[in-house]
């Protein structure tokens, strides 16, 4: 059984809406990344944490995709971004968190495969966190096409018909979805990183990312975010000393403002710049998220549960 076809071509949707939803998966997604790595670190994150749960996460997929994982394609996806060495360290603290396992590729000695062990795939299948993820995630993808007063009429009955049968798809299929749309996630934020930093200059890079991501789309959605904001999301993944230092790198990049909120001088409200604002909306860039992350959606195989 193949996931239903979308009824209508995935340009009809307007470039608004392409961006907030491709901005909210992608923040749903580091949301949820800060989360599980303080799950699977049981509240202490090495300073890999997020390059082992992304190795664990791959190996993940292709897991469950019947396919494998090599060293060789962890380095092709880090894109230059993370270096071999690092790379090569957070496999062995997969490994040693009993995570994933090693043996060697049968069509290349220099190579290495990587397979998720049990309690990596126990995470990924567990019922709550799969309610949790898929909850967050279709939320985003009824509002692009329920919610939007561009989609036809036309279209509505064959929409909502789609949208069900996703809804119906089983708990291991929506566990494979939501860890691909993490995974894209992840991948994309290094293609992001890669345009403002060179390779190995990551220093304070993804939390800076995160906090211009989290007032980017407050700012658009007429809210305001705050500092104890970002605390209170870290989940424990980044103490308040790193966000302070990671708000005083975004200030010092012109990607931020900090304000005093007006009712109390204490609160530290974050506002995104104009060459923030204008770099969430690259129309390229969205067109590219927009259709990475539908096809998950459109093209995945669903598979009975196990």
């Amino acid at each position: 059984m193949r996931a239903p076809t979308l009824p209508l071509p995935l340009d009809a949707i307007p470039t608004s809406v392409r961006g907030i939803t491709v901005g909210h998966i992608q923040l749903t997604a580091m949301r949820h990344r800060m989360l599980a790595v303080n799950a699977l670190y049981e509240g202490s994150p090495s300073p890999r944490a997020l390059e082992v749960f992304w190795i664990v996460l791959g190996a993940l997929v292709a897991h469950f995709e019947h396919g494998a994982l090599s060293r060789k394609d962890i380095a092709a996806r880090a894109t230059g971004a993370i270096s071999n060495a690092t790379l090569s360290r957070a496999v062995g603290d997969a490994e040693r968190l009993g995570l994933v396992t090693t043996r060697p590729s049968p069509t290349d000695s220099r190579s290495q495969i990587i397979m998720p062990r049990r309690r990596a795939i126990a995470y990924l299948l567990a019922p709550q966190r799969v309610r949790m993820a898929w909850a967050a995630y279709f939320d985003i993808l009824r509002k692009a096409f329920q919610d939007n007063p561009a989609t036809s009429e036309v279209h509505r009955p064959a929409l909502d018909a789609w949208l069900e049968n996703l809804q119906r798809l089983p708990t291991t299929s929506k566990a494979i979805i939501t860890g691909k749309l993490q995974l894209k996630a992840l991948e994309r934020s290094l293609r992001i990183l890669l345009r403002f930093r060179a390779p190995g200059d990551f220093s304070l890079a993804y939390e800076t990312f995160w906090i211009v991501t989290e007032a980017d789309i407050a700012s658009i959605e007429n809210r305001i975010v705050t500092q104890k904001d970002l605390t209170a999301r870290a989940s424990g993944m980044f103490s308040p000393a790193t966000i302070s230092r990671a708000i005083t790198n975004a200030e010092a990049k012109n990607w931020i403002t900090v304000v005093a909120a007006e009712s109390d001088n204490r609160v530290r409200n974050l506002l995104p710049t104009p060459y923030a604002l204008s770099d969430f909306w690259n129309q390229p860039r969205i067109d590219q998220g927009w259709r990475e992350y539908l096809e998950i959606f459109t093209q995945v195989v669903p598979m009975t549960d196990r």
